[in-house]
């Protein structure tokens, strides 16, 4: 039976469709049903895709969000710092990090000092400006220089005064350091974490002493002492993470 006599036309329908079937050996059926209409099963798999696509990104975004951070100055020598971040400290709050958003970005450089890197500084202090205005970001690590720039022109971190129980501000006492808001104002608004458990585990690539900042208008501000006791005593156990 010529091929050209099976191809459904007009309303022949489905009992036309059948009859044919019923007629073909077979060899000939999956022939026939791929030739004239595979456009119609591509169809059917690409919208599954799109659905499925569409419903994956949709549940990933709208994951609570338990803590971002942002490292300038401070690229991390692994291959993903931001996934190390993400495991030790889920770890840490004893939470599945399947269930949660939560990011280290640590690809970011500025130098205010330095005209040829013009571009580059824009480029991060768009960044950053969007991110802390979104309230996106609750934490910038960074050297004392540099923290001091985002401090002094955007104002941008808690008092350790005002946001830290009086003890655990007395146990990092040593640790905390000034720096001078937007408004001229100096107060003790970072934490030196260098050679910490944490910065270790990162392996921040940088010669100079890091600070952590917790900036001001986060909603996540419940998590910053926890988050200094991950930096200072948090171990991975054995087998965590995969090399």
């Amino acid at each position: 039976m010529d091929p050209v006599e099976r191809r459904p036309e007009g309303k022949q329908g489905l009992k036309g469709e059948l009859k044919k079937l019923k007629e073909m050996n077979k060899r000939e059926i999956p022939g026939y049903i791929w030739e004239y209409y595979k456009f119609f099963f591509l169809g059917i798999i690409i919208v599954v895709v799109c659905i499925w696509t569409f419903a994956s990104a949709w549940i990933e975004n709208n994951k609570p969000v338990i803590y971002n951070g942002m490292a300038i100055n401070a690229v991390s020598g692994l291959e993903n710092g931001s996934d190390y971040f993400k495991t030790t400290f889920c770890d840490y709050l004893g939470v599945d990090m399947n269930d949660y958003n939560l990011s280290l970005q640590s690809n970011l450089t500025m130098d205010l000092d330095d005209p040829s890197m013009a571009e580059m500084n824009y480029s991060t202090s768009i960044s950053l400006q969007a991110n802390i205005a979104a309230k996106e970001v609750d934490f910038i690590i960074a050297p004392k220089d540099t923290i001091d720039d985002i401090s002094s022109n955007m104002g941008a971190f808690f008092n350790l005064e005002e946001v830290l129980s009086e003890e655990t501000y007395n146990a990092y006492k040593d640790k905390i350091a000034t720096a001078v808001t937007d408004e001229g104002e100096t107060i003790p608004c970072l934490i030196e974490i260098t050679n910490t458990k944490f910065t270790e585990g990162m392996k921040f690539l940088t010669n100079e002493p890091l600070y952590v900042g917790f900036v001001i208008n986060s909603t996540r501000a419940d998590k910053i002492e926890s988050f200094i006791d991950y930096v200072f005593n948090y171990t991975a156990p054995e087998g965590l993470l995969v090399e």
